[in-house]
Order: structure tokens, then sequence, then C-alpha cells
């Protein structure tokens, strides 16, 4: 879905929202770490190092 976004929204728009959701996940991650394993199973982890590679490329 996120990358769907990508259509919708402005260049900018769009990589704002990617640094939101994966500045996000990681702060969740850091005060829930019971809640790691539910992420993993998601593809979570996966996601955020394709969207963080995206993010510094730009």
């Amino acid at each position: 879905m996120i990358w769907m976004l990508e259509r919708f929204l402005t260049e900018e728009e769009f990589y704002g929202f990617s640094r939101d959701v994966t500045d996000f996940v990681r702060n969740y991650l850091e005060v829930n770490a019971a809640g790691a394993h539910l992420l993993d199973d998601l593809g979570f982890p996966e996601m955020l190092s394709k969207m963080q590679q995206r993010i510094d490329a730009h």
C-alpha cells in the first residue's frame, strides 16, 4: 500500500511520509520490543530497509 501512495502524493509528500513511517516504526520498536515479532511477521523490517534505501538515494 505504501508504494501505491507514491502515485497519489507529490515527491516531497511521499518522501516525508516515508520518513515519518520509518521513524514511527523505529520509535515503536524502541518502546515496545515485545511487539517486534508482530512487525517481523508483517514484513516491516524488509519494508523499512527498502524505504530507507529510497530515502537515502533521494
